[in-house]
Protein backbone atom coordinates (compact mmCIF):
# COMPACT_ATOMS: atom_id res chain seq x y z
CA UNK A 1 0.00 0.00 0.00
CA UNK A 2 1.42 3.38 -0.91
CA UNK A 3 2.02 5.94 1.85
CA UNK A 4 -0.75 8.03 0.35
CA UNK A 5 -3.28 5.29 1.08
CA UNK A 6 -1.81 4.06 4.36
CA UNK A 7 -4.06 3.97 7.39
CA UNK A 8 -3.71 6.90 9.69
CA UNK A 9 -5.35 10.15 10.60
CA UNK A 10 -7.50 11.64 7.89
CA UNK A 11 -6.47 14.97 6.45
CA UNK A 12 -8.11 17.96 8.04
CA UNK A 13 -11.70 18.08 6.89
CA UNK A 14 -13.49 21.33 6.34
CA UNK A 15 -17.24 21.68 6.33
CA UNK A 16 -19.02 22.67 3.17
CA UNK A 17 -22.62 23.79 3.02
CA UNK A 18 -24.83 23.54 -0.04
CA UNK A 19 -27.04 26.60 0.11
CA UNK A 20 -28.37 26.73 -3.43
CA UNK A 21 -29.12 24.39 -6.31
CA UNK A 22 -29.29 25.02 -10.03
CA UNK A 23 -29.86 22.56 -12.86
CA UNK A 24 -30.01 22.58 -16.63
CA UNK A 25 -30.75 19.01 -17.67
CA UNK A 26 -32.49 16.98 -20.33
CA UNK A 27 -35.45 16.80 -17.96
CA UNK A 28 -35.82 20.52 -17.41
CA UNK A 29 -34.19 23.90 -17.37
CA UNK A 30 -34.36 24.38 -13.62
CA UNK A 31 -34.50 22.48 -10.32
CA UNK A 32 -38.31 22.26 -9.90
CA UNK A 33 -38.92 21.07 -13.47
CA UNK A 34 -36.10 18.52 -13.33
CA UNK A 35 -37.17 17.23 -9.92
CA UNK A 36 -40.80 16.82 -11.03
CA UNK A 37 -39.67 14.91 -14.15
CA UNK A 38 -37.48 12.63 -12.03
CA UNK A 39 -40.36 11.87 -9.68
CA UNK A 40 -42.65 11.21 -12.66
CA UNK A 41 -40.12 8.76 -14.16
CA UNK A 42 -39.55 10.82 -17.31
CA UNK A 43 -36.66 9.75 -19.54
CA UNK A 44 -34.57 12.56 -21.00
CA UNK A 45 -32.89 10.42 -23.66
CA UNK A 46 -34.23 10.75 -27.18
CA UNK A 47 -33.27 10.07 -30.79
CA UNK A 48 -31.56 13.03 -32.40
CA UNK A 49 -31.23 13.88 -36.08
CA UNK A 50 -28.30 16.17 -36.84
CA UNK A 51 -29.48 16.69 -40.41
CA UNK A 52 -26.82 14.39 -41.83
CA UNK A 53 -27.06 10.71 -42.68
CA UNK A 54 -25.89 8.69 -39.70
CA UNK A 55 -25.46 5.54 -41.73
CA UNK A 56 -26.69 2.45 -39.96
CA UNK A 57 -26.25 4.11 -36.56
CA UNK A 58 -28.96 6.06 -34.81
CA UNK A 59 -27.95 8.72 -32.31
CA UNK A 60 -29.61 8.93 -28.91
CA UNK A 61 -28.67 11.48 -26.31
CA UNK A 62 -29.92 13.42 -23.35
CA UNK A 63 -29.92 16.94 -24.78
CA UNK A 64 -30.42 19.84 -22.37
CA UNK A 65 -33.90 21.29 -22.07
CA UNK A 66 -34.92 24.32 -24.06
CA UNK A 67 -33.21 27.05 -22.05
CA UNK A 68 -32.39 30.53 -23.29
CA UNK A 69 -28.87 31.45 -22.10
CA UNK A 70 -29.60 35.09 -22.93
CA UNK A 71 -31.36 35.23 -19.56
CA UNK A 72 -27.85 35.21 -18.09
CA UNK A 73 -25.51 36.21 -20.94
CA UNK A 74 -25.44 38.94 -23.52
CA UNK A 75 -25.33 37.73 -27.12
CA UNK A 76 -21.71 38.90 -27.34
CA UNK A 77 -20.65 36.90 -24.27
CA UNK A 78 -22.65 33.87 -25.37
CA UNK A 79 -20.71 33.84 -28.64
CA UNK A 80 -17.53 33.13 -26.65
CA UNK A 81 -18.99 30.09 -24.88
CA UNK A 82 -19.97 26.64 -26.03
CA UNK A 83 -23.60 25.67 -25.37
CA UNK A 84 -22.49 23.50 -22.45
CA UNK A 85 -20.83 26.51 -20.78
CA UNK A 86 -23.92 28.62 -21.45
CA UNK A 87 -26.11 26.01 -19.75
CA UNK A 88 -23.67 25.85 -16.82
CA UNK A 89 -23.94 29.61 -16.36
CA UNK A 90 -27.75 29.42 -16.39
CA UNK A 91 -27.63 26.70 -13.70
CA UNK A 92 -25.05 28.66 -11.67
CA UNK A 93 -27.29 31.74 -11.73
CA UNK A 94 -30.20 29.63 -10.46
CA UNK A 95 -28.01 28.19 -7.68
CA UNK A 96 -26.82 31.62 -6.57
CA UNK A 97 -30.39 32.93 -6.49
CA UNK A 98 -31.53 29.80 -4.65
CA UNK A 99 -28.83 30.52 -2.06
CA UNK A 100 -30.49 33.86 -1.33
CA UNK A 101 -28.55 36.21 -3.57
CA UNK A 102 -31.04 37.71 -6.04
CA UNK A 103 -28.22 39.81 -7.50
CA UNK A 104 -25.12 37.65 -8.14
CA UNK A 105 -22.95 40.77 -8.39
CA UNK A 106 -23.32 40.98 -4.59
CA UNK A 107 -20.89 38.05 -4.43
CA UNK A 108 -18.18 39.81 -6.42
CA UNK A 109 -16.29 41.07 -3.37
CA UNK A 110 -15.58 37.81 -1.53
CA UNK A 111 -14.91 34.90 -3.86
CA UNK A 112 -13.18 32.97 -1.08
CA UNK A 113 -16.53 32.07 0.46
CA UNK A 114 -18.38 31.06 -2.70
CA UNK A 115 -18.01 28.09 -5.03
CA UNK A 116 -20.07 26.75 -7.88
CA UNK A 117 -19.60 23.07 -8.71
CA UNK A 118 -20.45 22.09 -12.28
CA UNK A 119 -20.85 18.61 -13.72
CA UNK A 120 -20.93 18.14 -17.49
CA UNK A 121 -21.21 14.89 -19.41
CA UNK A 122 -19.58 15.99 -22.65
CA UNK A 123 -18.99 19.71 -22.83
CA UNK A 124 -17.84 21.41 -25.99
CA UNK A 125 -19.23 18.82 -28.39
CA UNK A 126 -21.50 21.34 -30.12
CA UNK A 127 -18.51 23.48 -31.07
CA UNK A 128 -16.57 20.49 -32.36
CA UNK A 129 -19.49 19.32 -34.52
CA UNK A 130 -20.14 22.81 -35.91
CA UNK A 131 -16.51 23.33 -36.87
CA UNK A 132 -16.22 19.82 -38.32
CA UNK A 133 -19.23 20.54 -40.53
CA UNK A 134 -17.70 23.87 -41.57
CA UNK A 135 -14.39 22.14 -42.39
CA UNK A 136 -16.11 19.54 -44.60
CA UNK A 137 -18.45 21.96 -46.38
CA UNK A 138 -16.44 25.20 -46.60
CA UNK A 139 -12.81 24.23 -46.17
CA UNK A 140 -10.12 24.71 -43.53
CA UNK A 141 -10.00 28.48 -44.02
CA UNK A 142 -13.54 28.78 -42.62
CA UNK A 143 -12.85 26.93 -39.35
CA UNK A 144 -12.86 29.29 -36.37
CA UNK A 145 -9.46 29.80 -34.72
CA UNK A 146 -11.38 30.02 -31.43
CA UNK A 147 -12.71 26.44 -31.64
CA UNK A 148 -10.49 25.01 -28.89
CA UNK A 149 -10.88 27.90 -26.40
CA UNK A 150 -14.65 27.99 -26.93
CA UNK A 151 -15.08 24.26 -26.35
CA UNK A 152 -13.04 24.19 -23.14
Amino acid sequence: MSPRHAAGPAPEERAAVVTGLGLTTALGGDVPTTWRALLDGVCGVERVDFGEPAGPAQVYLAAPAAVDPRTVLSSAKAAHCDRSAQFALVAAREAVRDAGFPDPSALAGDGSRVAVVVGVGLGGLTSVLEQNHRLRTQGAGRVSPRTIPVML
